[in-house]
């Protein structure tokens, strides 16, 4: 029988209760199939799927039906609905039932023949010494949190140190470019932040084309002081190619040399020497891309490059002020983000008309919440108008359209199909951008696509291999996808360079615990880690109290006391009172 008080699931009332399938119980909240011997998780759009059919009461549904229950109006609703019915046939086959429990009706849509049921209370749990209670209302802001309560719990060590390259398998593509930091051989100091720049610049345009794979800078610059060995530096960075070069600046001239090097061989099979007026700098960063991508046989047309219609070059002293301060923004620290943010601005007031200035200020300005545990919404607005600036001048500037993209999605403004369309569009135009991808593979993660946000992540991972935060959220997401076995791998072999990374492996255990509602095991879990990490009395107890309120509010679905406990997180961290 159908219609048995199965419903699809109502925001305001949570998940719908377990029920049964044929022989295979079924628990929405947590997106399970058990079977008599096999558990099995799904997305949540394929147990939405199931959902919709146990609710009809014939089981049956026309296949319009299932895409405007669970789809809407999203971008590729015909092909998401027949794999997601793939999805679910396979999971009720693992689970134990049959493997004609969900039939296609030719030209109308699908049936659920097994027959729907009740679970009685005997038959309600799974797994030994877990709660047996429904989730409340908060799965979302607890999947939000997860990262939050991870941070916390081992300690900001993400800002660590790090020693070799990734471990794991080079499956990019055949070209794999890494630009190094240029040295400057010129007596000003400035100059040596102009390099540095300089090569950013070059590898941020190289980036913007799909025909190869770009190391992200965050990870490349590490080596500033390890060319020695460069063939060492390939391998720690999984690259088949090394851009190095050098700055010369003289009277009103600069003078930059680049050689293009073959890794496995350490030969330069490709170099150049550009001389320009000093105040010609600008033109150096797309020149010196666009030679190296005809040399290795590569599309070099983009039609992103500068942005409809910019024709702008930028005033001297507002570019080399623009080079400093992003400098001071790739260093990665929070007395430089600041440095960086007034150089930025200091550019933008001396060339009001400068896009990139404009732009790249505007993503300075988002990132002040991973260094100063600020509201993610509190730089928002400085961000907005830097970015609506570069975009009047310019509407195809990548940085302007990230940030708003980013300022949308903190706060919600729009749907996340329509996030989803705008992400996709901006990875388009920056394929190698690690900060695109871990967007997307949020959004993924956020509509139920888990294996399409493990591979935006791993994408972001392979390009930026030396990132604790690329790897961080890599463990995050496998884990967040049921892949656990791959998340601890991972972790365990990073374990030398970021011990940290290991330990948020184990804590993402608690936010997984909360997400499927499981109280009193999260309460066992945090009793087991307070335990593990000794006496450390002030801050460990205040970092034990507050995920124990956190817990109890997840239970309560008080969603305001909820929100209150993340606040008082948040201001903990601030106030570096926890870790």
């Amino acid at each position: 029988m159908h219609g048995v008080g199965v419903l699809m699931p109502d925001e305001s009332k949570g998940p719908p209760g377990p029920f049964k399938v044929g022989s295979v119980r079924v628990y929405p909240a947590r997106n399970l199939f058990a079977g008599d011997s096999d558990e099995v998780r799904v997305e949540p759009r394929v147990m939405d799927l199931l959902c919709a059919l146990a609710s009809s009461p014939s089981g049956m549904m026309s296949r319009d039906e299932l895409i405007d229950s669970l789809w809407a109006s999203e971008f590729g609703a015909d092909e998401a609905l027949t794999r997601a019915v793939s999805r679910l046939r396979r999971a009720l086959r693992e689970a134990g039932g049959a493997d004609d429990d969900i039939e296609t009706v030719p030209k109308r849509g699908y049936r659920l023949v097994a027959a729907v049921s009740p679970i009685n209370e005997d038959d309600a749990g799974t797994g030994a010494g877990l709660s047996r209670r429904e989730p409340g209302r908060h799965t979302r802001l607890i999947v939000v949190a997860a990262v939050i309560i991870a941070v916390i719990a081992v300690g900001f060590a993400m800002r660590g140190s790090f020693v070799n390259g990734p471990t794991g398998a080079n499956d990019r593509e055949e070209i794999v470019l890494a630009v190094l930091p240029f040295d400057s051989q010129s007596a000003n100091a400035t100059d040596n932040h102009i390099a540095a720049a300089l090569a950013d610049e070059i590898q941020f345009s190289l980036a913007k084309n799909n025909s190869v794979s770009v190391i992200a800078g965050g990870s490349a610059f590490r080596f500033r002081d390890q060319k020695q060995d460069l063939k060492a530096v390939a391998a720690a960075l999984q690259a088949t190619h090394i851009v190095d070069g050098a700055l010369r600046r003289s009277e009103e001239k600069i003078r930059v040399s680049v050689n293009l090097i073959e890794a496995t061989s350490e030969q330069i099979i490709w170099s150049t020497i550009v001389e320009h007026a000093d105040e010609d700098i600008f033109a150096i960063r797309d020149e010196v891309a666009m030679a190296i991508l005809a040399e290795l046989g590569r599309d070099n047309s983009h039609e992103c490059k500068r942005g409809a219609g910019q024709s702008h070059v930028p005033d001297p002293q507002a570019y080399a002020t623009y080079l400093q301060g992003r400098a001071l923004y790739r260093d990665g620290t929070s007395a430089n983000l600041e440095r960086a943010i007034n150089y930025l601005d200091n550019a933008t007031k001396t060339d009001p008309l400068f896009v990139d200035a404009w732009a790249t200020l505007a993503m300075a300005e988002l990132n002040k919440v991973q260094y100063d545990y600020l509201d993610p919404l509190e730089p928002v607005p400085a961000a907005r108008r830097a970015a609506k600036r570069a975009l009047e001048l310019s509407p195809c500037s990548i940085d302007a359209r990230l940030a708003m993209a980013i300022a949308d999605w903190r706060e919600r403004s729009k749907p996340v199909a329509e996030s989803v369309t705008e992400f996709k569009g901006i990875l388009a135009d920056a394929p190698n951008s690690p900060t695109v991808l871990a967007r997307m593979g949020m959004l993924f993660h956020e509509v139920g696509q888990l294996d399409d946000a493990v591979r935006m992540f791993a994408k972001g991972y392979r390009l930026d291999p030396l990132s604790a935060n690329t790897a961080a959220f890599y463990v995050w997401m496998l884990h967040m996808a049921g892949r656990r076995d791959q998340a601890l791998a991972l972790a365990s072999a990073n374990q030398d360079r970021w011990p940290w990374v290991k330990n948020m492996y184990e804590v993402q255990e608690l936010p997984r615990l909360l997400a499927e509602g499981h109280y009193d095991a999260a309460r066992e879990w945090l009793h087991e880690f307070a335990r593990r990490e000794g006496p450390r009395p002030t801050q460990i107890f205040e970092t034990r109290s507050l995920i124990a309120e956190f817990i109890d509010a997840a239970e309560s679905g008080s969603d305001i006391e909820y929100r209150d406990v993340l606040a008082r997180m948040l201001a903990a961290a601030a106030e570096n009172r926890i870790t």
